[in-house]
C-alpha cells in the first residue's frame, strides 16, 4: 500500500517553485490581504462579546481571587480554596491594580471585567499570529492563511477568547511553545510550557506535543541521523523547504544540551508555581487536590454511561469549528484515506518530509487527546476542547487545499468551485453561530442581572444583613467584595426556611433567577411563618426579566420566636 502524498505546496522555497507539480495558483497579493482581513474579522467577532453583561461563574470566581491579591489582603490566596494554578488570578490582579482597585464600585468592577476580557482577546489574536508563523515554514503560505482563517472564525474561540477563563491563555502558551520548538529555541519553548503549566492543569497534555515538535525538527534538520542541524547556507535534498526552522548549529547546540535548556525553562516557571502552592499545604489542600475534589475524581467511563458521554463530546467537538466544517473535514480526510488505501496517490519527492511528519504528530496528539477525554469521566465541557481548535484548523486547511490542488491538476474546475462554495458556506454558518446569543458556549445570560442586584444590595442592605445564595454565590464574592455582609448558601427550601427562621431580627435578602419556580420555596417559608417580599427586579439586555431580589419577612399574623 502506497503512502498518501503530503499536500502539494507551491511556496516552500526557491526549489519548490522550480517543480512542475500542478497546484491551485493564487495571486501574490491575495494572501497578505487575506491575512489582514482575517485578523480584522477575528478581532471584530471577538470584541462583540467583550461587553456582554453576564459573568460565567468561573470568571466571577477568578476575578474575586484577583481582588484579594490586588488589595493585599491575601496575596498568596491562603484564605480561599483554590483549584487552579496562579497565572490568571495574578494577571487579573495586575489589571485591577493598574485600574486603581476600588472594588466598592460596581461600575469599576465591570471595567475590570472588560479589561480582563480584552486581554483574553489579545491572547486570541496573538494565537492567530503564532499559528501563521508555525504553519508557514512547514506547509506554505496558502495552508497557513487558510488555517488562520478557520481558527479566526471558530465559534468556540470567538466566544471563549473574550472571557476571564484560563483556556485562551493555555492555547496561546501552547502555540508559543510549538513555535519556539519549531525554531529550535529550547529556552523559550520551556518557558512557554511552564506558563501553560501555571495557567491550567491540562497543560500536561500539551507538553508531549511541544517536545515531539522539537525532536522532529532536530531530526529533520540533521537528516535523520541524530546530528546537529546543518549550518546556514548548506542544503541537501532532505532539507528542502525547511529553512528557518532552526537557527544554526552554533546556536542550537547538542540535542542533550537543548533538551536540558528546555527542561530548565519549564522548571523556572514550574518551581515558582510549586512554591506558591506549597504555602497552603499545612492548612489548605493543594490546588491539585482541590480540583480533584471539586471535579469528583477521574475514572474510566462505564458502559452504561458511554453513549451519553460520547454524545456530549460530539456536541462539544461540533462547536470547535462549527458542525459543517467538522463534517467537511471528516469527509475530505476520509476520501484521502480511501485514495491512499487504493494506491491512487504517491508521495511527491519534491515535497519536504517534515510536512508529513508534522501531520503525523498532529494526528497522534489529536487521537490521544480525544481518547483520553472520550474514555474517561472528563466532563464534556466546551472549554476543554479549545486546544483542539488550532489542530483542527491546520488539518482542515491541509485537507481542503490537498483536494483543491488535486482537482486543479485534473482540470476539474467545477469541482474546485464546488469545494470553495462548500467551505464558504460552512464558514458563514460558523460565523452566524458564533454571533448568535443562542449559542450554548459561554452562555452567561442567566447572570446578566447580577451587577444590578449587587448594586441594590450594596446601597440598601445594612452591614449585618444576611444574603442567601444558591446560584449567584461566586458572583457575590466578586460584586460584593469588601461589603460587610453575611453571605450564606442554602441547599433546599427547607434548609433556607430553617436558617431564615433563626435570623428574623436581621435583614434577609435572596435573589432568584426568573427561570426558577418559587412554589416549593414559598411553601417551606410559609410553614416557618415567613414570606418573600419583592425588593427589585433586574432585566436582560433585551428587557426580559432576569432575576428578582426578595426580602424574607415574617408572614402577617405569624408568631415569631424572640
Amino acid at each position: 500500500m502506497q503512502r498518501l502524498a503530503p499536500l502539494p505546496l507551491s511556496d516552500l522555497g526557491r526549489d519548490s517553485r522550480s517543480q512542475k507539480s500542478p497546484t491551485l495558483a493564487l495571486p501574490g497579493w491575495l494572501i497578505p490581504a487575506s491575512i489582514a482581513g482575517i485578523i480584522l474579522a477575528g478581532a471584530a467577532l471577538r470584541l462583540i462579546w467583550v461587553f456582554q453583561v453576564g459573568l460565567h461563574p468561573d470568571e466571577a470566581l477568578y476575578a474575586s481571587w484577583a481582588l484579594r491579591i490586588a488589595d493585599g489582603s491575601d496575596p498568596l490566596l491562603l484564605g480561599v480554596y483554590v483549584d487552579k494554578p496562579p497565572f490568571l488570578p495574578y494577571l487579573l490582579a495586575g489589571i485591577a491594580s493598574l485600574m486603581g482597585n476600588t472594588p466598592d464600585s460596581i461600575a469599576h468592577l465591570q471595567q475590570l471585567v472588560t479589561f480582563g476580557r480584552l486581554a483574553g482577546v489579545g491572547a486570541g489574536l496573538a494565537s492567530l499570529a503564532l499559528l501563521w508563523s508555525l504553519a508557514r515554514p512547514v506547509y506554505g503560505k496558502r495552508v497557513a492563511a487558510l488555517a488562520v482563517a478557520f481558527l479566526a472564525l471558530s465559534p468556540l474561540t470567538i466566544r471563549l477568547s473574550p472571557s476571564l477563563l484560563t483556556d485562551p491563555w493555555l492555547v496561546l502558551w501552547m502555540l508559543l511553545g510549538l513555535w519556539a520548538a519549531q525554531r529550535g529555541r529550547p529556552w523559550l519553548a520551556g518557558i512557554a510550557c511552564g506558563l501553560a503549566f501555571a495557567t491550567k492543569q491540562q497543560a500536561l497534555l500539551i507538553l508531549p506535543l511541544v517536545l515531539g515538535v522539537f525532536l522532529l525538527v532536530r531530526h529533520n534538520m540533521a537528516g535523520g541521523h541524530g546530528q546537529r542541524p546543518a549550518r546556514a547556507g548548506t542544503q541537501g535534498p532532505a532539507r528542502a523547504g525547511t529553512q528557518g526552522l532552526v537557527r544554526s548549529a552554533s546556536q542550537a547546540g547538542t540535542l542533550l544540551g537543548d533538551l536540558w535548556r528546555l527542561f530548565c525553562g519549564f522548571a523556572l516557571i514550574a518551581v515558582i508555581v510549586l512554591w506558591w502552592d506549597s504555602q497552603r499545604w499545612m492548612w489548605m489542600p493543594s490546588y491539585w487536590e482541590r480540583s480533584a475534589a471539586t471535579y469528583g475524581g477521574l475514572a474510566l467511563i462505564s458502559i452504561p454511561q458511554l453513549a451519553g458521554h460520547l454524545a456530549g463530546w460530539m456536541t462539544v467537538l461540533a462547536m470547535v469549528l462549527g458542525l459543517p466544517l467538522l463534517l467537511l473535514l471528516v469527509i475530505l480526510w476520509g476520501g484521502q484515506l480511501v485514495l491512499a488505501a487504493r494506491g491512487r496517490e504517491t508521495r511527491s519527492a519534491a515535497q519536504p518530509a517534515i510536512a508529513g511528519r508534522f501531520d503525523a504528530l498532529l494526528a497522534l496528539f489529536l487521537t490521544g487527546f480525544l481518547l483520553l477525554h472520550l474514555a474517561t469521566s472528563l466532563a464534556p465541557w466546551d472549554r476543554y476542547a479549545l486546544p483542539l481548535a488550532p489542530v483542527f484548523a491546520l488539518l482542515l486547511a491541509r485537507t481542503v487545499l490537498w483536494w483543491a490542488d488535486r482537482f486543479a491538476a485534473q482540470g476539474r474546475h467545477r469541482a474546485c468551485l464546488a469545494l470553495a462554495a462548500a467551505v464558504a458556506a460552512a464558514s458563514l454558518w460558523a460565523i452566524t453561530l458564533a454571533a448568535s446569543p443562542r449559542f450554548p458556549v459561554a452562555d452567561n445570560a442567566t447572570y446578566d442581572g447580577v451587577p444590578a442586584l449587587a448594586a441594590t444590595i450594596r446601597a440598601t442592605a445594612p452591614a449585618d444583613a444576611v444574603v442567601y445564595h444558591r446560584w449567584f454565590g461566586w458572583h457575590y464574592q466578586f460584586y460584593l467584595y469588601g461589603a460587610d455582609l453575611d453571605l450564606r448558601w442554602w441547599q433546599t427550601p427547607a434548609d433556607l426556611a430553617r436558617q431564615a427562621a433563626s435570623e428574623h431580627d436581621r435583614r434577609q435578602l435572596i435573589a432568584l433567577p426568573s427561570a426558577e419556580s418559587r412554589t416549593e420555596l414559598d411553601a417551606a417559608l410559609a410553614r416557618a411563618g415567613l414570606v418573600l417580599t419583592p425588593v427589585t427586579t433586574v432585566s436582560h439586555p433585551d428587557g426580559s426579566l432576569s432575576a428578582t431580589l426578595f426580602s424574607v419577612e415574617p408572614l402577617a399574623g405569624a408568631a415569631t420566636d424572640d
